[in-house]
């Protein structure tokens, strides 16, 4: 979402909270959505789209930190 502003977005995004999404190629718009990927996918190559980002939506009051478990030896 490059030049996008976050105010625009929030009503944008706001119906697919906890779903998958497709975004056009300018990001400005939401080309196809479901509550899986290849759900999301499926629909992009029944309408022939490409979508250039894929990404799930989490809800706005909360917070993503990814954590890779290390087994040591």
């Amino acid at each position: 979402m490059t030049q996008t502003n976050l105010k625009q977005l929030v009503p944008l995004l706001k119906p697919f909270i906890n779903k998958w999404v497709a975004f056009s190629e300018n990001k400005n718009e939401v080309i196809a959505s479901g509550s899986s990927i290849m759900e999301v996918e499926k629909k992009l190559r029944k309408t022939n789209k490409k979508a250039s980002v894929i990404q799930f939506i989490l809800p706005f009051n909360s917070n993503y930190a990814p954590y890779v478990f290390t087994k040591k030896n």
